[in-house]
């Protein structure tokens, strides 16, 4: 017999990439390098970071991994907590 088991939904951040704050892998790297030439969004992106506001997929989940780890752990100490990461592609 099969033992029954339950997924619960433990965290979800909906977020848009549309969003000016969203900075995207490849927006991130042209904006280290110098090579974004718009000043109004280069200037965007510096205020986004100095207020913490800037965004991007992978901060997102590793912050939901990390309250949901934390979550965890405050109920059972003792417990061992292993998460692992898939990338999913959305099209």
């Amino acid at each position: 017999m099969l033992e029954v088991r339950e997924v619960r939904l433990l965290a979800c951040t909906p977020f848009s990439n549309g969003v000016d704050s969203y900075v995207s892998k490849e927006e991130r790297k042209a904006y280290e390098t110098g090579q974004i030439k718009d000043p109004q969004r280069r200037a965007a992106i510096a205020a986004y970071d100095a207020s913490g506001e800037s965004h991007h997929q992978k901060d997102i989940v590793f912050a939901q991994v990390r309250l949901v780890s934390a979550h965890i752990k405050s109920i059972d100490p003792d417990i061992s907590v292993v998460d692992i990461l898939i990338e999913v592609l959305m099209m």
